[in-house]
């Protein structure tokens, strides 16, 4: 609550959550407002409830086998609870990373007002914390759910990539873009313009609610192998500032080869020389222009053509690189490239019309007046649409991926498919139904559908054992996981997909409880899901009921390992066991021992009681 005075008199009362204001007047404002519960306002969707916020217990030491390096302990964790009310909220719980040394200084100003209209504690400064990592591990487990909203350049959104596969997160949250870099090609090709142009941000976040639909996005690894075929003199003429790898291997926007990563390369040079002298976007295109009308008339790789080779889905394509003597080769991912410029044209067959989500690359050749045209609406030359490239350099060739360029040594490049990540459009501005947002789920979901019928998928499928513990075992051991590994039963395997929600495993567990001979486990409704990986650093945790809605299996284990999970009753009836084969009579009649994985199961039968140990 924020209260606005004037010589100690107060004039005003705002809630720090809904964003309503109250004059302190009787007909305006009361103290029965404080019993009100607050509904978040217009954000509610998209705003983390401080209910979700749990504090850890510094006081706790918990420790893991197995583990070298220990990580920092939070200092909070995220944990959804329902409200007051008994709701789930939000439905869609965004995480905004911001750049702040992007766009000026309109980064600094943008986070400081996304910290005032949703919860702090989901706005994150990606250069003050080194990276994203720490967000995404904190919301790890809300992944079936949350969205991104990255404000920064291109190059911002693929180091979220970056940490994402990092993570090894199974199911990546869509992805909305602020554009505040310099070039921005990749927001515009998903509707949010070319810069940011002072929207208000309460406006651009229920335009992420209401306004958007999902899209998806090609990505696509880049290996590279040093080529050994070179003379003895051709590597004496090597420049010694030659890398043998590229500064990234794995592609979203485009990759080129030649005159472009030239100007590219100086660019990052000059201005990892003189940081202050490029500190806007204006200077930063003043300067890649002068840099490229400089190289204009030099025509530095006038020559590339004698230098490279190029295979496209198998076919040599090198002749028509001599023919055109092209000073450039470009492979595109997305419709734009160089702040705004659509080289492949607009094609009205649909066989040959360029996107991100079709599974293809589209291969173009330049010369320095074809790209000086580009500015100008110019395009370049078709080579090939391909769905896999091969390119060998006897030279080192200047060669950027994303706007990151280098110097790269003779080398051997291989362009395949990497995976396909979801991303936010932005639609055409219109009046909000709530009929609305329902079609464009409908529409998401069809385009999730004919997307991968094109693009080969992924198998997520996974059998894993079903291993379950009793409260004893778990207080004890919840700080060690292969302590409570060993001392857990395993009643089976279940299939299941990775991203499959925990409500819909939970049907598998129960047939597979139903169908296990054991009657020690107990009614089917009184077991819980145990997560030892969305915290594994602090413990093993109990899964909500109420939480299955919102998680999926990969949110609470490891694909190759094990589902656990919690039976309270198991103790009791483990206890009955127990007092009934102390009545056992001496003469047992017949015994049976069997090994399954790391647990001997003993069992003892007589005339009148069975034990289990």
């Amino acid at each position: 609550m924020h209260i606005l005075s004037l010589e100690n008199e107060v004039i005003a009362i705002t809630c720090s959550w809904c964003k309503r204001s109250y004059h302190n007047k009787v007909e305006c404002f009361s103290s029965q407002c404080f019993e009100k519960s607050c509904d978040r306002g217009d954000l509610k969707e998209v705003i983390v409830p401080p209910t979700w916020i749990q504090h850890s217990n510094q006081n706790q030491t918990r420790k893991r086998k197995k583990v070298a390096k220990r990580k920092k302990r939070r200092l909070f964790r995220i944990r959804p609870v329902p409200l007051d009310d008994g709701t789930w909220l939000p439905s869609q719980p965004l995480l905004v990373f911001v750049n702040p040394k992007s766009g000026g200084n309109k980064g600094s100003k943008l986070l400081h007002t996304f910290c005032w209209l949703l919860n702090p504690r989901q706005v994150f400064d990606i250069t003050a914390l080194k990276g994203p990592e720490f967000g995404l591990s904190l919301f790890k487990k809300l992944a079936s759910n949350l969205r991104l909203l990255v404000c920064g350049g291109d190059g911002t959104v693929g180091w979220i990539l970056s940490a994402l596969d990092r993570m090894n997160w199974t199911k990546y949250p869509p992805i909305g873009v602020v554009p505040l870099g310099t070039g921005n090609d990749l927001a515009r090709c998903l509707g949010w313009g070319n810069s940011f142009s002072d929207e208000p941000l309460a406006e651009l976040l229920n335009a992420v609610i209401h306004e958007t639909s999902i899209t998806y996005l090609d990505r696509w690894n880049i290996n590279v192998e040093a080529n050994l075929r070179i003379s003895n003199v051709q590597a004496d003429e090597i420049d010694k500032a030659a890398q043998n790898a590229l500064t990234l291997t794995v592609m979203n926007n485009y990759y080129s080869i030649g005159a472009d990563a030239h100007v590219a390369l100086q660019f990052h040079h000059s201005r990892s020389a003189n940081p202050q002298m490029l500190n806007s976007r204006l200077k930063n295109r003043i300067a890649y222009g002068g840099l490229g009308t400089i190289d204009l008339f030099k025509r530095s790789w006038k020559l590339l053509h004698e230098y490279i080779t190029l295979e496209c889905d198998g076919i040599d394509l090198t002749s028509k690189i001599k023919e055109f003597k092209f000073h450039c080769i470009l492979f595109l991912n997305i419709t734009y490239y160089a702040g705004g410029t659509v080289p492949w044209g607009n094609d009205d067959d649909e066989k040959y019309r360029p996107s991100s989500c079709d599974g293809k690359l589209e291969v173009l050749g330049f010369t320095t007046a074809t790209l000086a045209a580009l500015q100008m609406g110019g395009k370049g030359e078709r080579i090939a649409q391909c769905t896999h490239a091969r390119i060998t350099t006897n030279k080192a060739i200047p060669m950027q991926v994303d706007g990151e360029p280098c110097l790269l040594a003779p080398s051997t490049i291989e362009i395949t498919f990497h995976s396909q990540v979801p991303m936010l459009r932005r639609e055409k501005k219109s009046n909000y139904m709530p009929g609305n947002l329902k079609k464009q789920r409908k529409i998401s979901k069809q385009q999730r559908s004919s997307s991968s019928s094109q693009v080969p998928s992924i198998p997520t499928s996974y059998s894993l054992p079903v291993l379950l513990t009793s409260s004893i075992d778990y207080n004890a051991n919840r700080d060690n996981l292969e302590r409570l590994k060993v001392a857990a039963l395993e009643i089976g395997k279940i299939h299941v997909e990775a991203e499959t929600e925990l409500d819909i495993v939970r049907q598998k567990v129960e047939k597979l409880i139903a169908d296990y001979s054991n009657s020690n486990i107990g009614s089917n409704n009184e077991w819980r899901f145990l997560d030892y990986v969305s915290s594994a650093e602090e413990g093993v945790f109990r899964v909500h009921r109420y939480q299955e809605q919102f998680m999926t299996l990969s949110d609470i284990c490891c694909l190759e390992e094990c589902i656990m999970i919690l039976n309270n009753t198991l103790v009791r009836r483990m206890h009955s066991s127990n007092e009934a084969s102390n009545k056992i009579k001496k003469n047992v009649s017949d015994h049976d021992i069997c090994l399954n994985g790391d647990t001997l199961h003993i069992t003892f039968q007589c005339d009148t009681n069975e034990a289990h140990l």
